[in-house]
């Protein structure tokens, strides 16, 4: 009897074990195996498989898969959490164990028994859209398909799941127009694609506990992968949960085109592989369409939306989970069923699958989510929060951020979230608030704040950069168009040039999260380690740094610390030290911080005054910098078609450059400060003390830099600090002459 015990703990066995009589083969009557024991207490498993049922169907194998109801019922028996706990391993489980499918399907969705399943992706029929007003990020719908005469998920075998896989990339290869793209097995996937995929949030993975033990990772990775199309806007899981799990999205909150391209493209495979194959999808009358797990049966549908609920945020979520239950839908975090919450982002889905028309549901989603928007408003000034949330005292009254960060605009943007790193305008202006001697007094907390909250942004940025509304900028980092030098003899100690750059998908310095911090340090180890010849040198993280290595660090100045106050209100000494640390070359004249006040700060140096040769070596470092992150992750830098490169401070945005040198100027010392200040204004550079921003002045070395960032070619900006330095030291000449000095 142990033998038997045995056999049905190892559902994935196909055959009896070694030593144990074969009922075919030995003529003896079909073995009643003993009846398990279902860890799940309180599921549907533990109601429906009963002692007398399991007995008249443990024996049963499909024709399809030979699955059993021992594997169908494999995570009820292991674990003690499933409310379901039962999976079909083909079409033929849903007909061979229907004494226990039938009664167990009708009560999940609250059916009765006689019910027939009907379905409708008629996009015309669907009535109204979701509320413009509503801060809806993203939609996106999905179903599941199966295809006729292959075994599902947990039951297909090794051949039928490779079969699947050829008929799909012969199908995919069909697609045209917006449906066209591109598919990428999971087995032999290259690094950099897999790492796209990550950052698309496209990519599955192996690990899923109720997967594992139903059977559906086996020979994991063979056989899958993902189909998406050119837009990114249509995608294909290949055998996941369900043979095929079919998805549109989109940004924004256009629920009809959603679902008409999810219509349009499900026509189409199907269209495609009945070409190939004379297969169709597996679809029963009763059930509807066919899937693994008998919650999704039916339409197999879910349909949602990424929403910003501060008004529900503050009253609850408890409350919101009950008004979903009334409204028939489901709240969850956006970072999935299992992911948890952050901020006041929701995915609002769909509850039903099964009993309810594609239409219907998309339908329900459309109503209930313009429901709760409407009674998020209340809550909202109930609570005082999003766009009711108090207009923020700024104490820097003289600032931009005072200017145009209205009460108007505040009502409108306070409520925002973004996507990448939950940041909020509030946070953005926290330096204005919290002080009174802000200039600027705003940062971006991720890529999405410029487009979140542009109206504050964009208006802001023209001012500070003197720039027309409808500017677009340009980089250029081509050193051969670099004209003439600095006068050998002016008397310059050394030359630094350093640009900023933020890699795509993970948020900037002031909203970045701790999980991203550490993956961008993670990425830059990689990329860093990639760097040879005179750009080849050595990582230091600060965190667990040893005291020697510090102490070399701030002998060679290269050395960044916490407790600059802007910084700490704008939010960017979060987690210090963690995820932060220095890189530089065997030479010391490359140099890069990362996760200070941007992700990179890349600099290049030396002494004495030749400004090509550093400005060709930042130029080789970025690119090499570029092409390692790229090779590692796929990613590129964060760019924009008006901005340019994008940092945290506004001020930065475009090259992010600041191109200087340090020279002796006795001459406009003994002139005074005002008078050389006003001299650089006119030659759009900047004088600062060697101490830095605010370091203060002693002697006659200057810093002088370029003063713009944006809306000039970082070729223009070396040329204009080159210009202007000789102009300075040929004046300075003659006020030392002036002078007696």
């Amino acid at each position: 009897m142990a033998e038997y015990k045995q056999y049905v703990g190892l559902v994935g066995m196909s055959s009896v074990p070694a030593g144990c009589p074969d009922p075919k083969i030995d003529g003896f009557p079909p073995i009643a195996y003993p009846f398990p024991e279902i860890k799940s207490k309180h599921s549907l498993v533990a109601k429906h498989v009963t002692k007398e049922k399991w007995e008249r169907l443990c024996n049963i194998k499909t024709k399809t898969s030979g699955f059993t109801l021992a594997k169908a019922i494999a995570c009820a028996v292991e674990f003690d959490d499933q409310h379901c706990g039962i999976y079909a391993g083909d079409e033929d489980s849903y007909k061979d164990f229907q004494d226990v499918f039938d009664p167990l399907i009708c009560e999940y969705h609250g059916l009765p028994a006689d019910f027939a399943h009907k379905s409708d992706m008629d996009a015309s029929k669907i009535v109204g859209t979701i509320d413009a007003e509503a801060p809806v990020h993203s939609t996106r719908i999905r179903v599941g398909r199966s295809i006729e005469g292959f075994g599902l998920s947990p039951g297909i075998t090794q051949e039928q799941r490779v079969g699947v896989e050829a008929l799909m990339k012969n199908a995919f290869g069909k697609l045209s127009g917006e449906l066209g793209g591109s598919y990428y097995p999971l087995l032999g996937m290259n690094e950099s694609v897999r790492q796209q995929l990550v950052d698309d949030h496209f990519l599955f993975v192996s690990g899923d506990k109720n997967l594992i033990a139903a059977g559906m990772e086996r020979d994991w990775p063979e056989g899958r992968g993902i189909f998406h199309n050119k837009e990114k806007t249509f995608l294909t899981w290949v055998n996941e949960e369900d043979q095929l799990r079919i998805i549109s999205m989109q940004k924004g909150g256009d629920v009809k085109q959603v679902f008409a391209r999810l219509s349009n493209g499900i026509g189409a495979i199907e269209k495609s592989v009945h070409g190939e194959s004379g297969k169709k999808f597996q679809i029963s009358p009763k059930f509807g369409y066919i899937h693994s797990c008998p919650t999704n049966l039916g339409t197999g549908m879910r349909a949602s939306v990424h929403i910003d609920l501060p008004g529900w945020t503050a009253e609850g979520l408890d409350a919101l989970k009950k008004r979903c239950e009334e409204l028939s839908v489901q709240p969850r975090g956006t970072r999935g069923e299992s992911g948890g919450q952050t901020g006041c982002t929701f995915d609002i889905s769909n509850k039903h699958r099964l009993g309810y028309t594609e239409v219907q549901l998309v339908q329900i989603m459309i109503d209930s989510v313009n429901t709760l928007y409407k009674e998020d408003v209340v809550f909202q000034m109930n609570h005082k929060v999003g766009k009711y949330a108090p207009f923020p005292n700024i104490q820097s009254k003289h600032s931009l951020v005072a200017k145009y960060v209205t009460e108007e605009k505040w009502k409108k943007l306070c409520g925002i979230e973004t996507k990448t790193s939950q940041f909020t305008l509030a946070k953005a202006i926290a330096c204005a608030v919290q002080f009174d001697d802000q200039h600027c007094g705003i940062y971006a907390g991720d890529e999405d704040s410029y487009t979140d909250f542009q109206d504050v942004f964009d208006p802001l940025i023209c001012e500070y950069h003197g720039l027309p509304a409808d500017f677009k900028h340009t980089s250029d980092m081509d050193g051969s168009k670099i004209k003439g030098s600095i006068d050998t003899n002016a008397p310059v100690k050394s030359t630094r040039i350093r640009v900023g750059r933020s890699i795509e998908g993970f948020g900037l310095s002031p909203g970045i999260t701790r999980d991203q911090r550490k993956k961008v340090e993670g990425l830059m180890r990689k990329a860093f380690a990639g760097l040879d010849g005179d750009l080849g040198g050595s990582y230091y993280p600060l965190q667990g740094m040893e005291e020697t290595v510090r102490q070399q660090l701030v002998d060679d100045h290269f050395l960044f610390v916490s407790g600059d106050k802007n910084l700490i209100a704008a939010g960017m000494e979060r987690d210090w030290p963690e995820g932060r640390g220095i890189f530089h070359n065997a030479a010391k004249t490359f140099l890069t911080w990362v996760n200070e006040e941007d992700q990179l700060r890349i600099i290049s140096m030396q002494q004495g005054g030749d400004v090509a040769e550093v400005f060709n070596r930042l130029a080789l470092g970025i690119k090499s910098i570029g092409d390692c992150v790229h090779k590692e992750s796929g990613k590129g830098f964060q760019i924009s078609n008006k901005f340019g490169y994008l940092h945290s401070c506004p001020t930065n945005l475009g090259t992010g450059m600041r191109a200087s040198v340090h020279i002796d100027l006795p001459g406009w010392t003994k002139e005074g400060l005002d008078a050389l200040k006003a001299r650089c204004e006119a030659l759009s550079v900047q004088p600062r003390g060697t101490r830095g921003e605010s370091g203060g002045q002693t002697g006659c070395t200057f810093d002088i830099s370029n003063k713009h960032r944006l809306g000039y070619t970082e070729v223009q900006l070396v040329q204009i600090m080159i210009d202007s330095v000789n102009t300075l030291y040929k004046e300075d000449l003659e006020l030392q002459a002036k002078h007696g000095l």
